[in-house]
């Protein structure tokens, strides 16, 4: 979705390293909402990806 959305490979992978992130800490099948998400590269300080992230 990141590189539809206009996104480098690196910002895209950036995201999704985040997402990533999120849904191994959660048990069983798992997504990550966009609010959690936004709170994860918030709290990580990840100017490269926060502008695309709002």
């Amino acid at each position: 979705m990141g590189l539809a959305s206009g996104m480098s490979f690196a910002e895209a992978a950036k995201i999704a390293n985040h997402a990533g992130g999120i849904v191994v800490m959660k048990k069983g099948t798992a997504s990550v909402t966009a609010a959690e998400l936004t709170a994860s590269i918030a709290e990580n300080n990840d100017p490269a990806v926060a502008n695309h992230a709002k």
